[in-house]
């Protein structure tokens, strides 16, 4: 480039001087960003090509490639730098190419399309006990977890003037992706999905599966050594603006969405 500046300075025209430096900064800063020297063609050719007669090499600027694969460079740029507007890191412009002919995306649910805060919709007890009694032996359980479905059965519980009265609470047990099992004054208890049910060999009927199956959420089921007494429902909050990014996913050409 060097070469360059003192063979312009020749020039009686200052003219050239500035349109090269004005054109030789916004070229540099494509070619920073995007770690390539390809762009440079197309300037060498449209700027040179009208200063100079005949055609001035530049063999050291980067390799002879066609004016539409420059054009897509720059898209892509572009692209990459809106992107980050919004907190997106793209690691290159190959990644965002693929991306535009994705016909299917997966989401990570919890935090994504959903605000991460979970809440208990429905207490339902099956007869045996009431269903304050039910969430006040589910609170005793998930009183020392700090999950965020634990947390919010506590604070379902607690939220009607009440505390977990730990002094109830003999012995808690939890076993990994199924739930706890519960040891307390008044008995064994277990809190937890439907593999932790099997695994005590607490039956389920049919009736209650399809009962359950109607509701939205998390189903967190409670029962003492032979008997289901009832389940509760947790769900998260859906974000304010997801089904609206759904809805524009699939007018870029996204046909499937899956959780």
């Amino acid at each position: 480039i060097g070469g360059f500046g003192a063979f312009l300075i020749g020039k009686p025209t200052l003219t050239y001087i500035n349109q090269f430096a004005q054109n030789l900064r916004i070229w540099a800063l494509v070619a920073a960003i995007g770690g390539t020297f390809d762009t440079f063609y197309s300037f060498e050719r449209s700027f040179f090509g009208s200063l100079l007669p005949g055609r001035f090499d530049l063999p050291f600027l980067g390799s002879q490639v066609e004016e539409d694969r420059n054009q897509k460079r720059q898209f892509l740029f572009g692209g990459i730098g809106a992107a980050s507007k919004y907190g997106i890191l793209v690691k290159g412009s190959n990644y965002l190419e693929a991306m535009a002919q994705a016909d299917t995306i997966v989401f990570d649910k919890t935090g994504t399309l959903t605000e991460g805060v979970f809440k208990v919709n429905d207490v339902v007890a099956l007869g045996a006990i009431d269903s304050s009694r039910l969430i006040e032996l589910a609170a005793c359980a998930e009183s020392y977890s700090n999950h965020p479905i634990a947390k919010s059965i506590v604070t379902a519980y607690e939220g009607e003037g009440r505390t977990v009265d730990k002094e109830q609470i003999i012995d808690v047990e939890e076993l990994a992706g199924k739930g706890i099992c519960l040891t307390h004054k008044d008995g064994i208890f277990y809190v937890g999905n439907q593999n932790l049910m099997e695994t005590y060999n607490i039956p389920l009927s049919e009736d209650l599966k399809k009962n359950v199956a109607k509701h939205f959420g998390t189903v967190c089921y409670l029962s003492n050594e032979n008997e289901c007494l009832g389940y509760i429902t947790i769900s998260d909050v859906i974000k304010k603006d997801s089904a609206r990014a759904i809805e524009r996913l699939h007018k870029q050409g996204v046909k499937n969405s899956i959780m």
